[in-house]
């Protein structure tokens, strides 16, 4: 999803609240998510992975998220675990483009 900001180098305020967004989201009742085997269950805390690239973010994100019990670091820290849902904060704004202006930064969710 898009998130607009710029300026931003190994951290973003503008991405952590749509992560928070997007976590309020998820662990609504009612959000669900279906296994390698099919089997439909109610997302939870454990099911959520958030990933950033830089220290900074991470520090922020877990500042935001660390009462909700989500798991938060960098693609060093998960590796080799999986997790039912990835959320990616890549934190940094894009550098200018050729007509002077800004473009988006973007959390990927997979």
């Amino acid at each position: 999803m898009p998130v607009e900001h710029d300026g931003n180098t190994n951290s973003s305020p503008e991405e952590v609240k749509a992560v928070e967004a997007v976590v309020e989201t998820l662990l609504k009742k009612g959000s669900c998510w279906t296994n390698q085997k099919g089997e439909t269950k109610q997302v939870t805390p454990d099911n959520i992975l958030v990933v950033a690239p830089f220290n900074a973010q991470v520090n922020r994100l877990q500042d935001a998220l660390d009462s909700k019990g989500i798991r938060v670091g960098t693609v060093d820290r998960f590796q080799g675990q999986e997790g039912a849902i990835v959320i990616y904060s890549m934190a940094t704004s894009r550098p200018r483009t050729r007509r002077g202006g800004w473009s988006s930064s973007t959390i990927s969710t997979a």
